[in-house]
């Protein structure tokens, strides 16, 4: 997986958004092993960088990142999925929040549960999906 440079050029354009891509992702990869609930918050912001970036290219319409997501499905349909179900179980089992959509008081995720959410994701895919499509801008 190699990122394309026109996007690595567009996350520095912005130094406070270049440095939180760096401390996002540094959160996620050491903290995946140890508090799942902080990694999914990260991985979570860090999608959401990726989607604002993207909306600005594509001409979507600015909004809350949960509100505002399902713009990406029909160009990014893997890439979608996998940051709604990052989204939705962020909403759902972290530090996020302290209540669930049922209105119940969340149960921050397991260790075993955030591992099969980021096994089912793939998220290889779903970055290679949004890479290609800033390849082929170049």
């Amino acid at each position: 997986m190699e990122v394309p440079d026109n996007l690595i050029i567009l996350c520095k354009e912005t130094y406070g958004i270049h440095k939180e891509i760096k401390d996002d992702l540094r959160i996620f990869m050491n903290k995946s092993n140890i508090n799942p609930s902080e990694a999914l918050l990260a991985l979570d912001l860090f999608n959401n960088i990726l989607f604002d970036i993207i909306s600005k290219s594509k001409g979507y319409k600015e909004g809350d990142f949960g509100s505002v997501l399902n713009q990406m499905q029909k160009d990014f349909p893997i890439a979608y999925q996998g940051f709604k179900d990052i989204h939705d179980m962020r909403c759902q089992k972290t530090l996020a929040h302290y209540k669930n959509k049922d209105n119940s008081i969340r149960i921050k995720i397991k260790q075993k549960e955030y591992n099969k959410l980021i096994d089912n994701i793939k998220l290889d895919e779903v970055y290679n999906e949004i890479f290609e499509y800033f390849s082929n801008l170049s």
